[in-house]
């Protein structure tokens, strides 16, 4: 990544002299339009702030606009000039002195932007024989954000408008994650949340922790209390007001925002839970492409080609919240999937029958760990046994499970399918009778675009350990995947999330707990495990299934389980419910 060093320079712009890029920028060549010093014929312009317009772009984001109107604010309060705010429609309406925020339809912010590496912004001038733009941009929206935080802190350091009332050149440039090329994380001590008063040692209970931003602006934490089963069940919540640091019992007027944002201000929800139904006699007309192994102890499964059979609802609904009207909205989502597999279970008990799980189910069960947005459309992945995709056909290791990822560019109203990641002959651990396939996926985007994603394999449960995990990278929007490789020996349910520092968290396990850390931006090179602290104890020492929840630009708040946990009344121990803070911290 080219490091763009800090450099602040502030030349000032009079009308009667010529006007000049103190930066020069675009590199002041004949097809760049930069003005040569050497000229003797200036242009006089007025470039008091009354002179400009704001221009920003006709599909910005709201959060984009809301930034405008902040910078429109800042510039009145402190020059007392209101500012007409115009949208790049075409470039008919270009005027000879304008604010350019962000990726707008102008040459001079397409040259700079052809330039910016992720996370460096600019605020500077360009001076042409004709014109004066200012350009506050970044590499993308967020530290765009940033670039017009800097301006509005320049304006109030006077540091913007000259003596004369006219506007000064400025040429500043920042590279945000240069301050992250080394660092260090230092783990919080442990927060107990809840835990049972009497002991609790069911699987499925105290387990299994999720969390979650509020419209409030504050913290929530989700658990199971229920056998682990796919049809689910009860569950707990409690909610933070300082980031972790207490926790109290939820109130539901703050509503919880397990979603992913989108460019509309609304958020997408996720899948619905599809209900597990009996299979009727009709079912036997069919003939599943695959029987799958026995896993856990229960098989073995069969696939079914979803569009074949008639009989079973298998449509697939999402819910959208938007927060401006506190609005839930259900929908029915329409699912481009010309192989989608309907998964059928042996019966519960001897001569009941057969149990189907919907593919709706299989959405909802993978639920928000695979959801990203990228550039304004949203890609999920989600697992299940199933057919190849590509060509409808059953082969020897897709009776394991496979990854499918989708996306949607209409806000989570249409999903198409776009690839399946299988195990191969050379990855697939067919000899442990534990090995399930590629399963639990969580996905994040890193800084250059790449979609990266770990899976787990599957659980020795005879050795009491998960096997091993595997990343994966797609460069073109989850058109394709690269080979995937083990990037730990363990790991059930890993978890990956990207911080706006540049630094990647990683979190797998079982047995034992243990992060590993990126801060390359393409997620590729990682630093060696840092193993999470439990406490002693006999066999499982946890579920070491996690959740890790950015806080802040350089903190996370990370969830997980102790099965050994001394009791708040000092009565032994009890499975609990615990969190740490994670901060990555720069090495200066």
């Amino acid at each position: 990544m080219k490091k763009m060093k800090y450099i602040r320079l502030i030349c000032l712009l009079c009308a009667a002299v010529m006007l000049f890029s103190a930066c020069n920028f675009l590199g002041g060549d004949e097809n760049t339009g930069t003005t040569d010093p050497s000229k003797e014929n200036p242009v006089s312009l007025d470039t008091s702030f009354s002179a400009f317009q704001i221009l920003r772009s006709d599909n910005a984001t709201q959060d984009m606009i809301n930034e405008v109107i902040r910078l429109n604010n800042a510039i009145k309060e402190q020059t007392g000039e209101n500012l007409s705010v115009r949208i790049d429609y075409s470039a008919s309406d270009e005027k000879p002195c304008e604010i350019l925020i962000g990726d707008v339809n102008r040459a001079e912010s397409k040259a700079i932007l052809s330039e910016l590496e992720p996370g460096e912004y600019v605020v500077k001038t360009v001076v042409t024989d004709s014109a004066v733009k200012l350009v506050i941009l970044g590499s993308d929206d967020h530290f765009t954000f940033k670039a017009i935080d800097h301006f509005i802190a320049l304006l109030g350091e006077n540091g913007v408008i000259a003596e004369d009332g006219k506007i000064n050149t400025l040429c500043e440039e920042f590279d945000y994650y240069a301050a992250y090329d080394s660092y260090r994380i230092e783990l919080g001590e442990p927060i107990v949340v809840a835990q049972p008063e009497e002991v609790d040692n069911v699987w499925g209970h105290y387990q299994f922790p999720s969390l979650y931003h509020t419209l409030g602006g504050n913290v929530m934490i989700k658990w199971t209390m229920h056998n682990d089963t796919i049809e689910g069940g009860a569950s707990q919540c409690m909610f933070s007001k300082d980031g972790g640091k207490t926790w109290e019992e939820w109130t539901k007027e703050d509503v919880m925002l397990y979603g992913v944002r989108m460019d509309n201000g609304k958020y997408f929800l996720g899948f619905d839970h599809g209900s597990v139904v009996e299979a009727g006699d009709w079912l036997s007309k069919y003939t599943p492409k695959v029987t799958n192994i026995s896993i856990n102890g229960v098989g073995p499964t069969k696939t079914y080609m979803a569009s074949e059979i008639k009989e079973f609802d298998n449509r697939i609904y999402a819910t959208e919240y938007d927060p401006v009207t506190n609005k839930y909205t259900k929908f029915e989502v329409n699912l481009d999937w010309p192989y989608m597999p309907l998964e059928v279970y042996p019966p519960l008990t001897a001569g009941g029958a057969e149990r189907i799980y919907p593919t709706a189910s299989q959405f909802a069960v993978n639920g928000l760990y695979g959801l990203v947005q990228k550039d304004g459309e949203l890609y999920f992945c989600m697992y299940t046994h199933g057919i190849n995709s590509a060509n409808g056909t059953a082969t020897k290791y897709h009776k394991y499970l496979s990854v499918y990822v989708f996306k949607s560019s209409d806000m989570g109203r249409s999903w198409k399918y776009l690839s399946q990641i299988s195990p191969s002959k050379d990855n697939a651990d067919t000899a442990n009778a534990g090995y399930e396939g590629f399963g639990e996926c969580s996905m994040s985007v890193t800084k250059d675009g790449t979609l990266v994603m770990l899976m787990r394999t599957g659980a020795d449960f005879n050795n009491k350990k998960g096997l091993p995990c595997y990343i994966t990278r797609s460069t073109d929007n989850g058109q394709t995947w690269s080979k995937p490789e083990v990037f730990g020996p363990i790991g059930v349910m890993p978890q990956i999330k990207m911080l706006e520092c540049g630094v990647t968290l990683a979190v797998y396990g079982r047995p034992g707990l243990y992060m590993r850390t990126s801060n390359d931006l393409t997620a590729s090179e990682w630093s060696d495990p840092i193993e999470i602290p439990l406490s002693e104890g006999a066999e499982w020492r946890s579920c070491y299934y996690t959740y890790i929840l950015p806080l802040s630009e350089t903190t996370a708040l990370l969830a997980y389980s102790d099965f050994h946990y001394p009791n708040q009344n000092g009565s032994g121990t009890r499975k609990t419910i615990l969190v740490r803070t994670v901060t990555v911290i720069p090495n200066t």
